[in-house]
């Protein structure tokens, strides 16, 4: 039996108890005449409404999956919770009246004793019910069944006030006593009712749960790999007993295919092992970047470019963000110089590919000729190499580009004698340009202060890049700054 069936069956118990209870508090208010007593009986017509409510709310949580609602129907437990906590909070208004109504107005009450004793077992039963759908409600990971469970207890603690003021009634006949008591188990109603519906309302529109979250996080690295060398952008949405789960994880970036399903699929067996079956997980591979050289803690790396400095603790806070995690690096220290040109490049494109990037196809020896012959010089080799392997590139998230051969050539400002720019950001609101100095020397400068040169390699340039994209540490403006300040 799925646990989904299993919260319904368990529902249709809850509702068939409110029914069997709501009926004896009817006979208790034809015995007493108690308006506090008829006050608890209309207070739980509310418990049977709401029920029959989850009843339905869990009916479609059972249902599986279906192109329509691909993540099933799981999110009817929320709306169902909001209604059970509205309905909570406005039995109160009922309560205040009628409490009010006594103390302007009081009653005369009839057996009262029996009263007592029918409140009283209604009031035993109705407590172990909630405790027991809260239990239920928990392991199953159903929001309905602890909201009902709740709602029960909280009418328990209402219908002990009922006995106190019936008891003190039998023996004082001080009637106010009854709207008093009456008057303060309102509030306790009232706030019981109030975080079932914040609570309820919190998933309809997928607020992180930080304790879960907080959980989730901490059981990763307790029991973390090697071969995780960082987790970021996880993200925990609940659809009525489904935990839905999504994450990135950085592996080798020499893994093929399998050893990478193998790293998802031991990641997958142990949140599960931990959480249960109800856990959906869905995991995003990327490979490591030079930069995670100073993360990670894999001893045996036959390709490591940089030195370990140390572990990155996981917490909410950085697990939860949408970028790897990296240890900074000076620009000094910052160098990739044992990469190759397309591993540079291939490092780009995996960095960028989750905000977007667009890798133009190479260009053409003939278009990389043409391009000199109308430029007038030669370009430098790492340029060639550039243009060989693709004719510039576009990243979405910094608005980034490596402008192609053509478009440079069909802007006319764009290119002299000896010069030409080569890059752009933010839409041509900033320039790199490539030119050829009086000495036969490559100079790659920003048009803001082309006087001074930032270097005279393409690969150094885009190796920043890679670091920090435009602004970020290690970027192409935190690099040129440094150099404008010497």
């Amino acid at each position: 039996m799925s646990i989904a069936t299993e919260n319904f069956n368990f529902q249709k118990k809850l509702t068939f108890i409110t029914v069997l209870l709501f009926l004896l508090k009817i006979v208790a208010w034809a015995f007493t005449h108690s308006v506090a007593v008829l006050t608890d009986a209309v207070e739980y017509t509310i418990n049977v409404v709401a029920g029959l409510v989850s009843l339905y709310s869990l009916y479609l949580s059972a249902q599986p999956k279906d192109n329509n609602h691909p993540y099933g129907h799981g999110k009817a437990e929320f709306v169902s919770a909001a209604v059970e906590g509205i309905l909570m909070t406005s039995s109160c208004i009922i309560i205040v009246y009628e409490a009010v109504d006594n103390l302007l107005r009081p009653h005369t009450f009839h057996q009262l004793d029996w009263g007592i004793y029918i409140v009283a077992f209604t009031a035993g039963v109705n407590y172990l019910v909630g405790h027991y759908a809260i239990a239920k409600g928990k392991k199953n990971n159903a929001l309905t069944l602890v909201a009902t469970g709740k709602h029960m207890q909280s009418d328990t603690y209402g219908t002990l006030a009922i006995i106190g003021g019936l008891i003190l009634l039998y023996f004082t006949h001080l009637s106010w006593i009854d709207s008093v008591i009456s008057l303060i188990f309102a509030v306790i109603i009232f706030m019981s009712g109030y975080k079932i519906l914040r609570s309820s309302i919190a998933g309809i529109m997928d607020e992180a749960d930080e304790t879960l979250l907080d959980t989730v996080v901490k059981y990763l690295s307790e029991h973390r790999r090697t071969n995780w060398m960082d987790i970021h952008n996880l993200r925990i949405i609940k659809y009525g007993s489904i935990l839905h789960m999504d994450c990135h994880v950085t592996i080798p970036w020499y893994f093929n295919i399998h050893q990478g399903h193998d790293e998802v699929k031991a990641l997958e067996d142990m949140v599960r092992a931990n959480f249960g079956e109800h856990v959906e997980l869905f995991v995003h591979t990327d490979g490591c970047l030079p930069i995670s050289c100073s993360i990670c803690t894999k001893a045996d790396c036959q390709v490591r470019q940089h030195d370990f400095v140390r572990k990155i603790e996981w917490e909410v806070a950085n697990v939860s963000s949408n970028s790897k995690h990296t240890i900074g690096l000076t620009t000094t220290q910052f160098r990739y110089s044992d990469a190759t040109f397309r591993e540079v490049i291939n490092a780009i494109v995996e960095k960028n590919k989750t905000e977007g990037i667009l890798l133009n196809p190479p260009a053409s020896t003939e278009a990389i000729e043409n391009f000199e012959k109308q430029i007038g010089f030669n370009l430098p080799a790492d340029f060639k190499e550039f243009y060989a392997i693709c004719n510039g590139f576009e990243c979405t998230e910094d608005i980034f580009i490596m402008t192609p051969l053509e478009d440079i050539l069909g802007r006319k400002g764009d290119f002299g004698q000896n010069w030409f720019t080569f890059s752009e950001y933010l839409i041509f609101s900033d320039f790199w340009i490539l030119r050829l100095n009086d000495s036969g020397g490559y100079e790659i400068a920003n048009t803001s202060k082309p006087e001074v040169v930032l270097s005279s390699s393409l690969k150094e340039f885009l190796e920043h890049f890679l670091a920090g994209n435009v602004f970020e540490e290690n970027g192409l403006y935190a690099w040129q700054e440094q150099l404008w300040a010497k």
